[in-house]
């Protein structure tokens, strides 16, 4: 899923990051692909955003739930320190930083 807006452009992220989700879907011109909106590899670490309202909200949940290596964050428009710290601590915890 795609972060919030206020994300800062360079977040922790480790360089080989990739956007899946519905972001994914609308960079491939494909909004409609539920299948390549669903997709998210279980042995990488990955990050589900979702916006509080939005109807992908439920379809982030469900993949962070049967993800094995997942963060689960509903932020909305703004992100905080908080978020920042959460996806941070992840990254390092799961191995994603070396």
């Amino acid at each position: 899923m795609c972060p919030p807006g206020t994300f800062p452009s360079s977040p922790p992220f480790p360089p080989a990051t990739h956007i899946y989700g519905w972001s994914r879907c609308l960079e491939n011109k494909t909004p409609a692909d539920a299948a390549l909106e669903a997709y998210c590899n279980p042995q990488v670490p990955t990050v589900f955003f979702a916006q509080s309202f939005c109807a992908k909200t439920a379809l982030a949940k469900h993949l962070a739930r049967r993800h094995p290596l997942s963060l689960y964050l509903d932020v909305d428009f703004n992100a905080g320190g908080s978020a920042l710290a959460k996806v941070q601590a992840f990254l390092e915890l799961s191995g994603a930083l070396a």
